[in-house]
């Protein structure tokens, strides 16, 4: 699948690029420390994900926190036996997950979820499968207000939307990949929920709304926050 799993390994160990990799850095900045994160919710193990829960070192940047991912994912991705059982270049993303997982395990801190789990207050685990096999999204419910934190169930937002019969290199099961995008945005439309997208433009936020034989992503106005005069 990949040519070179040095440089694969490489990448993604470096957060797939100098200009990715900074939820650490954007959390201090914001006036939070990673000691006082104490859950961290999953979607999926692949490297793009998991990248950034340790550091260089190999250390549990969240020092105080719970791992959560899907059943599904940890069964696929941290299975050892699995992934020696692959052809070297097919490895790498294993590898990665695991290691990004390991000091978590060592400290009794990851627990893997199961599809309808409320893992926190008003955030339920919902199934998501076929980009990878444990694939999950989360639905938030606050009052009248709902959000559905799907994961990567779109990549390119440009064509997946238009035609979400789409398919991508990464995903486990096409297939079923394709059916579950169908199906989660028409709930979208339906419901008429927020949803927030791993690989969505900036602000990442918006409604899905229907558009001829396809959909249309339609974000959230984000502006500057105004600050006091002094």
């Amino acid at each position: 699948m990949f040519d070179d799993v040095d440089d694969l390994f490489t990448l993604a160990t470096a957060c797939i690029g100098p200009t990715l990799g900074q939820v650490e850095q954007n959390l201090r900045a914001s006036g939070y420390a990673p000691e006082q994160v104490d859950t961290i919710l999953m979607t999926h193990l692949h490297p793009d994900h998991v990248c950034g829960l340790v550091d260089e070192n190999g250390e549990a940047v969240y020092p105080n926190a719970e791992l959560r991912a899907s059943e599904g994912d940890a069964d696929f991705w941290l299975d050892e036996e699995r992934s020696q059982a692959l052809p070297e270049e097919e490895r790498a993303f294993f590898t990665m997950a695991q290691e990004a997982v390991a000091p978590y395990q060592e400290a009794g801190r990851f627990s893997p979820f199961a599809p309808g789990d409320e893992l926190l207050m008003g955030i339920v685990a919902r199934d998501a499968h076929g980009h990878t096999p444990g694939h999950a999204s989360f639905m938030l419910n606050s009052g009248d207000d709902a959000m559905l934190v799907w994961g990567d169930v779109v990549h390119s937002y440009g064509v997946q939307f238009a035609d979400p019969s789409v398919a991508i290199e990464f995903d486990s099961d096409p297939e079923q990949a394709v059916h579950t995008r169908e199906a989660v945005l028409e709930r979208a439309v339906d419901e008429k929920h927020w949803v927030a997208g791993a690989h969505m433009p900036f602000p990442g936020i918006g409604h899905i709304v229907e558009d001829e034989e396809g959909y249309r992503w339609l974000p959230i106005e984000f502006a500057p926050i105004a600050r006091d005069s002094e």
